[in-house]
């Protein structure tokens, strides 16, 4: 299975009942996002990308990535991860921050088993 991320997602493997997490959260908070985004001019209040995006990576969003080949400080260069599932592997749960932002990647996994 191959997982893409522009990070306004999160996948999460169940594993017989153990969270896996497959995808990172591209918060605009994390370090190596905000030293991408403040070398792009942007900038970040209480947590959100130029005051307005709780992600640092997103599809869409036109208007805050400009003219087309411009650098912009919100990105959606993905992530790609591949992992071979087994028979211990029991679903998959892909979900934006609406739902990780109130519940635990665990927390999810066991409400589902």
């Amino acid at each position: 299975m191959i997982i893409v991320n522009a990070g306004d997602y999160r996948a999460v493997l169940g594993k017989r009942g153990r969270a896996i997490e497959l995808s990172k959260d591209y918060k605009p908070n994390c370090t190596s996002e905000r030293i991408r985004i403040e070398k792009l001019r942007g900038v970040i209040y209480d947590g959100y990308l130029n005051g307005q995006l709780s992600v640092a990576r997103a599809l869409g969003n036109w208007h805050m990535k400009g003219s087309k080949g411009s650098n912009s400080p919100l990105s959606s260069e993905p992530e790609l991860e591949e992992v071979v599932l087994t028979e211990e592997d029991e679903f998959l749960i892909i979900g934006c921050d609406g739902l990780w932002d109130v519940m635990s990647s665990q927390c999810a996994v066991t409400i589902v088993k």
